[in-house]
């Protein structure tokens, strides 16, 4: 037993001494500080890109959104636009016929009144004799 634990002593010892104590040291090794740096570089890098997502997701929402109510007012001038083209037409057919109404009804010949129809008719009494 006694040369098992001069041998761990020894292996121990150099370890120790070596680089690669530095390793085995918890929270203090090259390996942590190195992780810790990228932790926090990278933390920045995702804190900047979600920040840029962001705004740039809001800018092209906002214009999105612009469009679309570009778009809805031009269709709803469109469509009333051709309401009211509808609604003229309507207007412009039935003074056309009107005009057409009053055009026949002024060509049309006129009964020329007779010397008998000019003449009141006789008055019928209604009333039961008794």
């Amino acid at each position: 037993m006694n040369f098992r634990l001069k041998l761990a002593s020894i292996v121990v010892g150099s370890t120790m001494l070596s680089g690669v104590s530095y390793g085995a040291l918890y929270g203090f090794g090259p390996a942590e500080m190195w992780t810790a740096e990228q932790i926090s570089a990278l933390s920045a890098s995702v804190g900047t890109n979600i920040t840029t997502f962001g705004t740039t997701f809001g800018n092209q929402m906002t214009i999105k959104f612009e469009q679309i109510i570009s778009a809805v007012a031009v269709a709803t001038k469109q469509e009333a636009l051709s309401a009211s083209v509808v609604a003229d037409n309507s207007r412009q057919t039935a003074e056309q016929l009107i005009n057409a109404s009053r055009a026949q009804h002024r060509t049309r010949p006129r009964p020329r009144p007779t010397s008998t129809s000019t003449q009141r008719p006789a008055k019928v009494s209604t009333l039961a004799a008794p």
